[in-house]
């Protein structure tokens, strides 16, 4: 986790005029490759501002939903929080 952590940086200093142009591909080729990704991306206010914000893409926004519960019913802390638990939760079931 902690070398996805530092890529997740590299992304946001090196390529954030790339990830601007090009985030709706990014989210989705994450989702399937590598959606701890995304739970660590959502943390930084530069992927929050696409993908989980008011003025996000409501594609994305939708997809990003944990059990019942929608983006916009949740406070930030919730989702990071419901995020880590189904991130820990499917984890657990490989084992």
């Amino acid at each position: 986790m902690g070398i996805l952590k530092v890529d997740v940086l590299q992304i946001e200093k090196e390529y954030t005029k790339l990830f601007a142009l090009n985030y709706y591909d990014l989210y989705y080729r994450l989702l399937q490759s590598a959606p701890k990704a995304i739970s660590i991306m959502i943390t930084k206010e530069l992927f929050k501002k696409y993908w989980v914000d008011e003025g996000a893409n409501e594609k994305i926004r939708q997809s990003i939903m944990l059990e019942e519960y929608a983006i916009n019913e949740l406070t930030y802390d919730e989702l990071i929080q419901h995020i880590t638990l189904k991130m820990y939760r499917t984890q657990n079931s490989k084992i």
